[in-house]
């Protein structure tokens, strides 16, 4: 059935979409594709390190299985150990070295991992611990399949009129938005920002197809959307009623443009809480209810509609076994929020201080998996979000964490960390020499590294500091120097386009080369469009074309979109953001109309290879 809310919506707007390339003749469903989907294409997922595979004994649990529930979830079983007090699981993947994955107590006789890699050979060990160490160990093999997009989508209406919006450049700030009984604040850091920005908030008017069990919290739009952030920003939700007890977890969600590729995403984690137990220790939910007094609080590596709300771990699984979304990264990220929302309960543990340390514990080798399992630099850099969180978390423990542990977990996963990053970024700058000279290409990754290598020479945070000591402890100088001259002589600028007008919105596109045909997919209530743009090639290729033409199609909660228009571009191609105005008619089925958009093309330093 046809929503007729839609027509209104949509009648007089033009452009809408952008990806780097343009869509062949057999595609069926048109989809963003965005850095991340091209990092993920071009990945290759080699074993970084091999080791000996886990091996099982005669004393392990019987019964041991493994079942692959989807592309991200592996669900194992076993039988329960007469003298187990605990049960420790352990993963290799494709055949690398073996990581933690969880420990339980003694009451636990399965487990269901979703932090699982996709399209990967898996060999998990599941331990059996008594009081006097290991009883024996038992191995199951399982494969996952590739993943395969399937997002979910939600329709919001967004209150343009009463958007808030503020300048901030790379000194950091802070704005502030309340609606509807809620405060959203999103502070942004020192060096989050390159130039001077206008941050918005937009109230969200209306949210609905609400794909949860439990209730929203708070939900804000926030733009430029698609801006990729040099350094995480956080977004407070704070409900003037506060945060209600319901029984079920909280967690973060995002979108992009009026409702397209929803994706779960973990809150930020917030003071250690304990309950005592009937065996006077305590027992520990590795994740009690996320928030900081009446508010939760996000960190946000891009920009866009960001919120949170109240589900049971049951739909978060669900979630992510039949709905993972189409950016590689915000895959991960959702995985990571049902594996938080998981009520899976520790042993019981005799003093605070255990219960922190196991708690902190769970949390680092939940990152130490993201970091080894990393396919491209996006992923690594949501698991060095997870991190940077987890270390200020760790810090504020103080004396309430085993010292020992504390610096041995930290040190094993800075060692995965630096390991990764070296690879992640000699690869990005090996694809801008691979690829200099094939006519402007964009390289998967090589803006994320780019960024990752600057922030680690600069030192640009107390996190990244750290992360420059580690990195030239362990590589030297020329570990960093290396990749840098080669990113710099083989990579040039290309530019990420945002924009669009009321109801449509192209959140993230990157352009190589704007004297060539180049081509853009966004977002429109109830569905998507995909506009082709013809620029008229500049005499000098140092300066913009006059402008062109562009045509565009899609669709919307069952209607068909197309038009056609003309666009001019006005600025210049090394003085900073490129504006481009489009205007023409178009028709939303039998209904006619003509309208504007309006975007901004900000440059992207070494974004595309040389032509």
């Amino acid at each position: 059935m046809k929503n007729t809310k839609i027509i209104p919506l949509l009648l007089g707007l033009l452009l809408m979409s952008i990806s780097c390339n343009f869509l062949t003749s057999d595609q069926k469903t048109v989809l963003p594709v965005t850095e991340t989907q091209q990092e993920a294409a071009e990945a290759t997922q080699e074993p970084t390190q091999k080791a000996p595979l886990l091996a099982a004994d005669e004393n392990g649990p019987q019964g041991f299985s493994a079942l692959a529930t989807s592309a991200d979830s592996v669900k194992l079983s076993w039988q329960a150990v007469a003298d187990a007090e605990s049960y420790k699981i352990m993963v290799s993947t494709n055949q690398g070295k073996a990581l933690t994955v969880i420990e339980l107590g003694a009451a636990a006789t399965s487990y269901e991992d979703f932090l699982a890699a996709p399209g990967s050979v898996l060999t998990y060990a599941v331990q059996a611990i008594g009081s006097s160490g290991l009883i024996g160990q038992s191995v199951a093999n399982v494969t996952t399949p590739a993943r395969q997009p399937n997002p979910l989508q939600v329709l919001a209406e967004f209150d343009d009129a009463a958007a808030v919006s503020k300048r901030i450049g790379p000194s950091g700030g802070s704005i502030s938005l309340e609606e509807a009984g809620v405060l959203y604040e999103l502070t942004l850091p020192p060096g989050a920002l390159d130039a001077d920005t206008e941050i918005s908030l937009v109230p969200v008017a209306d949210l609905s197809d609400w794909p949860l069990d439990g209730n929203m919290i708070g939900v804000v739009g926030i733009e430029p959307e698609g801006l990729a952030l040099n350094l995480p920003v956080s977004l407070t939700i704070t409900p003037q009623a506060g945060l209600s007890d319901s029984g079920l977890v909280r967690v973060g969600f995002s979108f992009d443009g009026y409702g397209s590729e929803f994706a779960l995403s973990p809150l930020a984690h917030d003071d250690v809480a304990s309950a005592a137990t009937s065996q006077s220790g305590h027992l520990a939910r590795p994740y009690p209810q996320s928030g900081f007094g009446d508010a939760v609080r996000e960190w946000l590596s891009n920009l866009r509609p960001t919120g949170a709300g109240e589900a049971s771990p049951e739909v978060a699984a669900e979630i992510v076994m039949e709905n993972p979304p189409s950016d590689s990264a915000r895959a991960i990220e959702q995985k990571r929020a049902a594996a938080e929302a998981a009520e899976d309960e520790m042993a019981p543990l005799q003093s605070e201080k255990d219960l922190n340390t196991a708690r902190i514990t769970r949390w680092l080798e939940y990152t130490q998996r993201e970091i080894a399992d990393a396919a491209d630099c996006s992923q690594l850099k949501s698991a060095i979000d997870h991190f940077d969180n987890e270390l200020r978390v760790l810090e504020n423990y103080g004396t309430k964490v085993d010292a020992t542990q504390k610096e041995a977990l930290k040190n094993k996963t800075w060692d995965e960390l630096t390991d990764k990053a070296k690879e992640t970024i000699n690869d990005a700058a090996d694809n801008c020499q691979k690829k200099s000279g094939q006519g402007g290409r964009q390289v998967g990754g090589i803006s994320c590294a780019d960024t990752l290598l600057k922030n680690i020479q600069s030192g640009s945070s107390p996190f990244y500091k750290e992360f420059q000591k580690r990195m030239l402890d362990r590589y030297g100088s020329q570990g960093l120097a290396g990749p840098r001259e080669k990113i710099n002589q083989y990579c040039v600028t290309g530019y990420v386009m945002s924009g669009g007008t009321a109801g449509m919105k192209v959140p993230y596109a990157f352009i190589c080369n704007i004297n060539q045909p180049f081509s853009a997919t966004g977002s429109v209530y109830g569905g998507s469009i995909t506009l082709k743009f013809v620029p008229k090639p500049a005499p000098n290729p140092r300066e913009l074309p006059a402008g062109g033409s562009y045509t565009y199609s899609g669709a919307s909660g069952g209607f068909s979109l197309e038009g056609e228009g003309t666009f001019t571009l006005f600025g210049r191609p090394d003085d900073g953001p490129i504006k481009l105005e489009a205007f023409g008619p178009g028709a939303v089925d039998e209904h006619g109309g003509a309208g504007s958009e309006s975007y901004i093309l900000t440059p992207r330093e070494h974004a595309c290879a040389k032509p």
